[in-house]
């Protein structure tokens, strides 16, 4: 569990791939328009940023100061931080993440929590860039909150069950109050299998 204990940073195959990412990026121009470059407090997503920085102020032309945001972090995972899933799932388990208003450990953020906390800090962080191009490094647990709360879902549905890529880019524009899904999972490589919840 790679919370702010048990976050060792990018493995090196990780920052291959984030570095693949920056080429590509490079190349196309695609994010020609960026104005801001954000990542969570959790190291590997600021070796993602720093990664990315280099070929984005290229393209851009221009230097990028890098804002953390505390609320960009992946789910806090309270007592389970820097144990491994076995462990955790013989102390805790068998939990369900969708049981959203419970916490799945002692100090641990239910689903219900950190998905209200991923929505606020990307409203926040897009009324402070109105009509602005943001690059935010982050996790798949925020990718996967940001589309369960600006998606459109059945009712009673909080989550989606969905395998984010590492190193994949997801984009969000917002028009109003409303967010759309321009992309998801594009690029990157697949995720490795984990461990499923019993």
């Amino acid at each position: 569990m790679g919370g702010e204990r048990g976050c060792t940073g990018l493995t090196a195959r990780g920052a291959e791939q984030v570095a693949q990412l920056g080429q590509r990026l490079a190349a196309s121009g695609e994010l020609a328009e960026i104005d801001a470059l954000y990542a969570s407090t959790l190291p590997r997503a600021i070796e993602t940023a720093e990664i990315l920085r280099g070929p984005l102020e290229a393209i851009r032309g221009r230097s990028f100061e890098l804002v953390i945001e505390d609320d960009l972090r992946e789910l806090d995972p309270g007592q389970a931080d820097a144990m491994s899933w076995p462990v955790v799932y013989e102390r805790w388990g068998p939990f369900d993440f969708d049981l959203v208003a419970e916490s799945w450990c002692p100090g641990a953020e239910s689903w219900r929590q950190f998905a209200a906390r991923v929505a606020g800090v990307l409203v926040t962080v897009a009324e402070r860039h109105v009509g602005e191009t943001v690059l935010i490094a982050c996790h798949g647990g925020v990718i996967g909150a940001s589309l369960a709360k600006f998606l459109p879902l059945a009712p009673g549905v909080e989550r989606l069950d969905l395998d984010t890529r590492y190193a994949s880019v997801t984009e969000w524009w917002r028009d109003g109050d409303r967010f759309f899904l321009g992309r998801y999972n594009e690029g990157g490589e697949a995720s490795q299998p984990v461990i499923p919840i019993a």
